[in-house]
């Protein structure tokens, strides 16, 4: 019997459900029976893609929309970026004290159920796409309980102050039970930055897996179905954020205009706007002719009909957040043979170079350049080999081969 549970499924956390659905299909293609465990919060949008699922108890993270529509608020009222960081650190404090305070009776009454369950399988495989505390506390209170399963796969997220890593007295505890010999727990990464930074924490190494999202597509096709103007069509896809590098995409336009590169470009908005949202948004008026704004609620099958008339996936996102974590649109790019470009410093520039399923750029300068290089060379059988190779790694991480 195989389990996958994941206590923060939500469409605002995009890579989290897309995540749980990739490794709910590579479990259900091998004819497994498996069981799903999500909170009674989890849209109906998700639950389509995943029938065989049990809703627990609600989740005390109140949501993430919550917190982020605060954080947005701060952008706007706060102009300076080092008054504002240290503001919304002092928030996410007290978010995660109100947290913890919820999280005694939450566990009680969620974990209850998948201990039950669990008991009944022994032999059974947990496979968690995404981490967090919660997830963390209900491993160690199987440990202690001596009913862990026969394997536990659980895939380490988020940065270094916030999702597993918010509570350090609770990440050292969990660290000393995986690095037990007879411990039965295997680490995932998704990014080399995010393992070198798991080694650094104390993990054993040899706990680690690579564990990207098993890819859906089996073999890339040929893209650049121009338009009958002979223009490429660039996306900048995923719902904008601060960090996502939304405020630099006028001047990645502007860039590909001086050096004579015919585009047109889809453009996701953002669901919680900030001042230098706006601010560009007003900059990008003038290539209004070039531009579709689509909006940030989209259902799947939707973003997915998106990408398809997509030439290119760009991601310019800030690489002081996205030291350690990877983008979920790097993999639904990969699902369906579309190139991305990164900015040079995000965790995951080093595997889209490694694998050359794309370029990556370092100024607005230098953007024409690797736009031209992705053109003259699609990357149709690196994509595919990609592909390959992490739905391959996914396997080994569950033990499948």
């Amino acid at each position: 019997m195989w389990y996958l549970l994941d206590f923060n499924a939500s469409k605002v956390w995009t890579h989290h459900w897309s995540h749980l659905r990739d490794f709910y299909q590579l479990v259900q293609s091998r004819n497994e029976s498996v069981q799903v465990f999500l909170p009674k919060n989890t849209d109906d949008d998700i639950l389509a893609y995943v029938p065989h699922y049990e809703l627990i108890l609600k989740s005390p993270s109140f949501g993430y929309s919550r917190n982020e529509s605060f954080s947005y608020w701060i952008r706007d009222k706060i102009t300076s970026n080092l008054l504002y960081w240290k503001t919304l650190k002092k928030w996410n404090k007290l978010f995660l004290l109100v947290r913890k305070s919820c999280i005694h009776f939450y566990k009680r009454k969620s974990f209850k159920h998948i201990k039950n369950s669990i008991r009944e399988n022994p032999n059974s495989i947990l496979i968690i796409p995404n981490a967090d505390p919660l997830s963390l506390e209900l491993l160690l209170d199987l440990y202690d309980r001596e009913m862990l399963p026969k394997l536990t796969c659980i895939r380490m997220t988020g940065g270094e102050d916030y999702g597993p890593f918010a509570s350090s007295l609770l990440l050292s505890t969990f660290m000393r039970l995986v690095n037990n010999d007879d411990c039965s727990i295997r680490i995932g990464w998704e990014s080399s930055p995010y393992e070198e930074f798991l080694i650094r924490s104390g993990f054993d190494s040899k706990k680690l897996f690579w564990a990207p999202p098993p890819s859906i597509l089996k073999e890339a096709t040929q893209r650049f179905d121009y338009d009958g103007d002979n223009r490429i069509t660039i996306g900048f896809l995923g719902n904008a954020r601060p960090n996502k590098g939304f405020e630099e995409i006028p001047e990645l336009l502007e860039s590909l205009v001086e050096k004579d590169v015919q585009y047109k470009a889809i453009i996701q908005k953002a669901k919680f706007p900030w001042l230098k949202y706006r601010n560009a948004l007003e900059k990008m008026e003038q290539f209004k002719h070039s531009i579709i704004l689509i909006s940030p609620d989209q259902k799947e099958e939707n973003l997915e009909l998106i990408m398809r008339k997509v030439d290119i996936c760009v991601l310019p996102y800030d690489p002081a957040f996205y030291k350690l974590q990877s983008s979920a649109i790097v993999y639904r790019a990969a699902d369906l043979g579309i190139p991305v470009i990164a900015k040079k410093g995000v965790a995951f520039a080093d595997e889209i170079l490694r694998y050359g399923i794309g370029e990556v750029y370092e100024s607005a300068s230098e953007f024409p350049v690797a736009v031209k290089k992705v053109l003259s060379d699609p990357r149709v059988y690196a994509i595919s080999e990609y592909n390959r190779k992490r739905t391959n790694a996914a396997e080994l991480f569950l033990g499948m081969n």
